[in-house]
């Protein structure tokens, strides 16, 4: 995360000016609301009629005021636009209706939604929809590499500061660039050059049975773990019945397991997760222990064969809420590193961080929090506070609630310091933060993470 040199600065008039770090005005002018400026050096203004527009670093217009909702998003060095505009569309009367509390309805409110790129104003969708349908077009695009980019299920690649749409329904991107598209209830996996990678159609399935020496075990209800997501995470083949796994498809799974006993028969009756294992020839079969949260898993390759371990490393799977279900929690966090009395109730992996996990600890009656590094097997963050929020991984910047609703500490975990003791009682990566002031009325403002500056 990119530090900031520009900030919205809340003066006495309760109005935000961009400053730089030492508050010295860089852009004339005053705003109701004003936003953090993106990597590409643009910032969505509000004016005190609450109408919104998009300035640059010298405060000239990008976009200019109006009374819709602005959003951007930066990827790969292009900055995206997205304006919704709410307004009254007239019915013809004989779709008039009447309501108690409202009255006669003569109109009802629509939405104009505009995605665009703001540096060279290209359009990339415009719609027209009932304010309150959804899906709406979100502004979340996911990058796949350096000229290709996901948004709203479509594919688009970028060249020469020029966006072209290259297929519509994709629904997920694989870790190796595979892409997955939905048609019509059918499924099918194709390369980002467009080619298919596997020449079938698919169709989602919730089941499977793998043959043993000893009899055939039906499968049901399977990767319920990750159900509530969008696609599918077991496909079969619509000719030739094969199965393939999530995450990423990329081969098939065995109908045959050899080597099973009576006891590893009696664990396969229990498997309710299957997961192939992305670039190798394995897949993981998870069951549940004793109806908790815990799972323990059989591995398998490509052939069917039973295998005692895993023999990859870095691969992790989770569950909906972002729990680590594999490797086994304890195996990332030993007893041995717990206090007396404590039970490791959840861990949770920090997104680009290697090894570095959320650990949330059961002690008695109380439920704590630390930071762990599975690599030096150390805290990075004892595990004695009530909550942690990860503002800046890479940099080692994180806020601290000591205590439950005591208000949040930023945190410095490389120099292990505390890089301000003010309290905030909301704080987001972008150093917008919340707090009461002397009437006791919640005042919003940024500060700078890095050096704990407050701009008010």
């Amino acid at each position: 995360m990119p530090a900031h040199t520009v900030f919205p600065f809340l003066n006495e008039n309760n109005k935000y000016k961009y400053v730089d770090a030492d508050f010295n005005t860089v852009i004339a002018g005053e705003y109701k609301r004003a936003s953090l400026f993106t990597a590409t050096g643009f910032a969505v203004v509000m004016n005190d009629s609450f109408q919104s527009a998009v300035i640059d670093k010298k405060g000239a217009l990008l976009i200019p005021f109006g009374a819709y909702e602005i959003d951007l998003a930066v990827v790969n060095g292009i900055t995206l636009f997205r304006k919704t505009l709410d307004y009254n569309n007239p019915l013809r009367f004989w779709n008039w209706s009447y309501s108690l509390f409202s009255g006669l309805n003569k109109a009802v409110i629509r939405s104009k939604i505009e995605i665009g790129v703001l540096e060279t104003k290209q359009r990339l969708l415009f719609k027209r929809m009932m304010t309150n349908a959804y899906p709406k077009p979100s502004l979340c695009p996911i990058t796949v590499d350096e000229q290709h980019f996901l948004l709203n299920d479509c594919l688009y690649r970028i060249k020469d500061q020029k966006i072209r749409k290259l297929k519509n329904n994709i629904i997920r991107i694989t870790g190796h660039s595979t892409l997955l598209k939905k048609y019509k209830g059918v499924y099918s996996l194709f390369s980002l050059s467009g080619k298919r990678i596997i020449k079938e159609d698919f169709i989602p399935v919730d089941n499977w049975y793998f043959n043993t020496k000893h009899e055939t075990i039906l499968l049901e209800g399977l990767n319920e773990y990750v159900k509530r997501n969008t696609f599918p995470k077991i496909l079969k083949g619509k000719k030739s019945g094969k199965i393939y796994s999530y995450p990423d498809f990329d081969k098939t799974l065995p109908a045959e397991i050899s080597g099973a006993n009576e006891i590893t028969i009696e664990q396969i009756k229990k498997v309710s997760i299957i997961v192939s294992v992305p670039q190798s020839i394995y897949f993981l079969l998870g069951y549940r222990v004793n109806e908790t949260n815990r799972y323990d898993w059989l591995v398998i390759d490509q052939h069917g064969n039973l295998l005692p371990e895993l023999p990859v490393e870095n691969f992790y799977i989770t569950s909906q809420l972002g729990e680590i279900l594999w490797p086994d929690k304890m195996s990332l966090l030993p007893d041995t590193f717990l206090n007396e009395g404590w039970k490791l109730k959840k861990l949770s992996k920090i997104n680009g961080s290697g090894k570095h996990f959320i650990a949330h600890i059961k002690a008695g009656k109380n439920t704590c929090m630390g930071v762990w590094d599975q690599s030096d097997q150390s805290w990075i963050i004892p595990a004695v506070h009530n909550n942690i929020l990860v503002l800046d991984q890479e940099k080692g910047i994180y806020a601290i609630e000591q205590v439950k609703n005591s208000g949040y500490l930023l945190y410095n975990s490389k120099q292990k310091v505390y890089i301000s003791h003010k309290k905030y009682h909301t704080i987001s990566s972008r150093g917008y933060v919340s707090r009461k002031d002397n009437s006791d009325n919640i005042v919003y403002f940024f500060i700078d993470i890095y050096s704990g500056k407050e701009f008010i």
